[in-house]
């Protein structure tokens, strides 16, 4: 357990390291940007928990028999039907969601014109990732699955990178 809680708790590290760039980075952009990011974000949450959150953490059970029992063509075929069940689930949630949630937006947090767009605008780019963010709550744990915490960790590292390189560079745009 030590040897895998670790490296996720340097994952976790990583990735609240990355809300902190966000918020730094928008803090320079004009009044509501912080805001608008962390609504957005927080609203981005809910379908992505209900869905992927969701069925990743139901299927890390399954998943971690099916190592233990060297199953893995078992594993590689639920990983593969969880696969086809989030993108089935995601992509008309992303859409349905993109074009209906202005209303919502203005009647949730009684914002002006210009900050219900911005809220909305924000909401769509992050849902723009719903699908992929999906995903990656399966693969996350078909890595600890195999008891495997580094890339995982890798990938997160890589990620805040990345991110700060593009952010520090695209922010201004």
């Amino acid at each position: 357990v030590l040897r895998l809680m670790g490296p996720r708790l340097v994952t976790m590290f990583f990735i609240q390291l990355i809300f902190i760039v966000r918020d730094n980075l928008a803090s320079r952009l004009e009044a509501g940007a912080v805001t608008a990011l962390t609504y957005g974000w927080m609203i981005f949450q809910v379908p992505e928990t209900l869905i992927g959150t969701a069925i990743g953490t139901a299927l890390l059970p399954t998943l971690s028999e099916q190592m233990a029992r060297e199953e893995h063509e078992a594993f590689r075929d639920s990983i593969e039907r969880a696969v086809r069940v989030l993108v089935a689930l995601t992509l008309p949630v992303a859409v349905i969601l993109t074009f209906g949630l202005r209303p919502l937006l203005a009647l949730a947090f009684g914002f002006d014109p210009a900050g219900t767009d911005l809220l909305l605008w924000v909401t769509r780019a992050y849902l723009a990732g719903l699908v992929g963010q999906s995903l990656v709550e399966v693969a996350v744990r078909s890595f600890y699955a195999r008891q495997n915490a580094l890339t995982p960790l890798i990938a997160a590292g890589l990620t805040l990178l990345a991110y700060i390189l593009l952010g520090s560079q695209l922010y201004r745009i």
